[in-house]
């Protein structure tokens, strides 16, 4: 019975009759909460929908959005369908909100939209795409292999040569003999503006990744860039098509790639990682410590190079001070590697002919790294970090006049992605409810999405202002309308808001419930986690062996055979 009623929840919501819920003043203004109750601790760029009944919303209805000190907001608004009468269906929005703006309130004015005076701007010509939020200016090649010419603040350059980049080794690994491996690079084939402000612009950039020693190309990516007006952030979102060789086409590596200026000397150069909750570790390239104190006007500097702060050039030290700093070492490579959702750990080296160390260790990283010197830097983050293993973040040539930033999906140093079937030959499908058939049995075709933060910066940032980005890259902030306005426009078909006024009516309320905190906790308990299985479920548990039939063919994971996607988006 247990197994039934686990098996039918997913479904019973069909089955209820749609509760009366109190009408929504359809002409009134529309309350937008944060999903997850988010506090905003620096202004981000964020993009929404919003549905409307038939007929309510004319086609070029103009829209303000205010928060609870009734100051207007800029917004972006576009369509993004219409119903049969030719009203709005759907809405899309785009705004910048500051910290502090409190509850915001979406509402339908009467007039033309104003353009903003500080709008974003997008330039287009044959060879590149230039945009300026106003804070950054970015220029995307409409060409060849770099995906990112350039990040600028402050007329400074401080990323660049952000491409794509994949290490193809032809056979899985085995531990007696290294196959041979091969880099790949993107190369671009088409570049299309879809949004160019006022708030919010949209660069989609399309292409292959392709040898850098033959002709062939392969793994198709599909990448927008976001740009908001006034921000320094580009949000990268990134999705990849495996179209090769599941036999011969194993990927030991793949990652975005930026390069970063480095212009000043080295102990005012720094590397940042975001660990566990909202820990940073934190070093310079060459750190001030050693048996002696190293003091500026005497006063022991070590404590502001830590902190990112400005110290002054090793000119500005005595003679003797000079010659203890040249004793100290250079740290040139950095690595944070999470091959496991429950383990990362960081290290450093001197040199490629030396030996990495051991720096620090944890559990779960939210996935942030950056890289610059005092007068600016990147940091990148990327989304679901740990929960996607094998990931890493990795700096290379801290010490020379170009860094690089490695933003790994998946790591080098993990054993390189295997795409082939379970088995070779065919099982029944009465007995496993799996098969293998030529040309069925494959891998090609399917995706995979990424999301990726860029956060430049004029400076070294504070500790407490990289945890904010890697929270904000880890868990993007979200607007959106409440339940019940959803509801009431019926624009998802029959379903019903939570009701427990009668007994019935809550036996079912509390077993959906039960159910999803079920399948959320065994999410964690079954380490459902990895870059191709975050995100599913299994579906049939084996109680003799206490674990899901993870090996029985299709008796694993749930994919949409059995509507858990719809059920999560019903709970939604």
């Amino acid at each position: 019975m247990k197994k039934l009623l686990l098996f039918c929840l997913p479904f019973l919501f069909l089955a209820i009759k749609t509760t009366a819920t109190k009408p929504v003043d359809r002409d009134s203004t529309l309350l937008l909460r944060w999903l997850d109750e988010q506090k905003l601790s620096q202004p981000v760029g964020v993009s929404w929908g919003v549905p409307w009944p038939m007929g309510t919303v004319k086609k070029n209805q103009v829209f303000a959005l205010s928060g609870d000190n009734k100051s207007n907001i800029t917004l972006q608004t576009w369509p993004l369908a219409y119903w049969p009468d030719g009203s709005l269906k759907w809405s899309g929005f785009a705004a910048v909100v500051e910290p502090g703006a409190g509850p915001l309130t979406l509402s339908k004015v009467k007039g033309k939209a104003t353009p903003p005076a500080n709008g974003i701007l997008v330039k287009e010509d044959n060879n590149v795409v230039k945009i300026n939020s106003g804070a950054l200016q970015c220029i995307i090649p409409r060409s060849g292999n770099i995906l990112i010419d350039s990040l600028i603040v402050e007329n400074r350059v401080v990323g660049s040569k952000g491409r794509l980049e994949c290490l193809l080794q032809n056979g899985p690994d085995d531990g007696f003999y290294s196959p041979a491996r091969e880099k790949y690079i993107s190369k671009i084939s088409k570049v299309t503006v879809e949004q160019s402000g006022p708030v919010k612009a949209v660069v989609r950039i399309q292409g292959m990744v392709q040898s850098e020693k033959g002709n062939r190309s392969w793994l198709p990516f599909n990448i927008r860039a976001y740009f908001y007006a006034g921000s320094k952030a580009v949000r990268f979102v990134n999705t990849i098509t495996y179209d090769g060789n599941d036999q011969k086409d194993f990927i030991k590596g793949l990652g975005m790639v930026f390069s970063v200026p480095m212009r000043e000397q080295m102990h005012n150069r720094h590397v940042r990682f975001a660990g566990e909750g909202n820990g940073i570790w934190a070093e310079p390239v060459r750190p001030l410590v050693g048996r002696a104190f190293f003091m500026q006007n005497r006063v022991n500097v070590f404590p502001d190079q830590l902190a990112g702060k400005p110290v002054g050039n090793l000119d500005k030290f005595d003679p003797r001070t000079q010659g203890f700093i040249k004793d100290l070492p250079i740290w040139n490579d950095y690595r944070l590697v999470q091959n496991t959702a429950d383990g990362f750990n960081i290290q450093k080296r001197t040199n490629l002919r030396s030996t990495w160390i051991d720096a620090a260790a944890g559990k779960r990283s939210t996935g942030l790294a950056f890289v610059g010197d005092i007068k600016g830097g990147l940091a990148v983050g990327l989304k679901d970090f740990w929960q996607s293993y094998p990931t890493a973040l990795e700096i290379r040539n801290a010490a020379s006049d170009m860094a690089e930033l490695h933003v790994w999906l998946w790591s080098p140093t993990s054993e390189a992605m295997d795409m082939r079937h379970y088995d070779t030959i065919p099982h029944g499908l009465d007995a496993t409810y799996e098969d293998v058939q030529p040309g069925f049995s494959t891998p090609y075709g399917i995706n995979r999405t990424s999301e990726l933060t860029l956060f430049a910066s004029a400076d070294v940032p504070s500790n407490e202002t990289l945890s904010n980005e890697a929270r904000i890259s880890s868990q993007p902030p979200l607007l959106v309308v409440t339940p019940e306005y959803l509801h009431s426009v019926k624009i998802f078909g029959e379903w019903s808001l939570p009701d427990r006024s009668v007994p019935g009516k809550k036996w079912i309320e509390d077993q959906l419930d039960k159910a999803i905190s079920f399948y959320q906790k065994e999410v964690d308990q079954r380490n459902w986690y990895g870059f191709w299985n975050y995100g599913d479920v299994m579906h049939t548990y084996d109680n003799v062996r206490h674990t899901w039939r993870y090996d029985i063919g299709g008796f694993a994971w749930d994919n949409t055979e059995l509507g858990t996607d719809m059920w999560l988006w019903y709970s939604f």
